[in-house]
């Protein structure tokens, strides 16, 4: 209910449309027709790579050893949201204890992990950048960077694209689409 009210609001669905264009202007560039996957799922894949570099520090596992997947309702389509993250090294980093002994943790960790994504060390640069910016060629990205959200390739189910931190919380420079309010107490 509370992804379904976020996503009603009319500067989400602005947003969306951004988003939109985007993705388009990325297919146009590779030749291929247009996969929109929604302003829900950008917005669970940033939480994902928030929550996997914050269970990376508090369980033990190194990042690359943990994996994602997302679901999110396309347009038209029943609603479903939700994540999952799980390893998938063997030994005994893989062993799933320390990663499954987190779920208790996941509000103290989702907190820390959305209080981090207010200011990344690459900010302003990192939180002006959008998919309407056509000047650099990622259009799949939002504000969103190394320093940030990107996290290693084999951790990602989607390459590291469709990943906006402003989706989630205010940045910088603020945008009045984000999720969570932070600084509520």
């Amino acid at each position: 209910e509370f992804l379904k009210a976020w996503l009603a609001r009319p500067e989400v669905t602005e947003r969306a449309q951004v988003l939109r264009e985007g993705e388009a202007r990325d297919a146009r560039r590779f030749n291929r027709p247009p996969r929109h996957l929604g302003i829900a799922y950008w917005a669970l894949h940033s939480l994902s790579h928030a929550l996997l570099s914050e269970l990376a520090l508090e369980c033990g596992y190194p990042l690359s050893s943990l994996k994602e997947r997302i679901y999110a309702s396309g347009t038209g389509q029943s609603d479903r949201f939700g994540l999952l993250i799980y390893t998938s090294t063997a030994g005994g980093q893989g062993t799933l204890g320390g990663l499954s002994s987190m779920a208790e943790q996941v509000p103290h960790i989702l907190d820390r992990a959305l209080k981090n994504l207010v200011l990344c060390s690459n900010d302003p640069i990192c939180a002006e950048h959008g998919p309407e910016n056509d000047h650099d060629d990622r259009p799949l990205h939002g504000a969103a960077c190394h320093a940030c959200l990107l996290v290693p390739e084999t951790s990602c189910e989607a390459r590291n694209t469709r990943l906006d931190r402003s989706l989630l919380v205010e940045t910088v420079i603020g945008t009045g689409y984000s999720m969570f309010n932070v600084f509520e107490t």
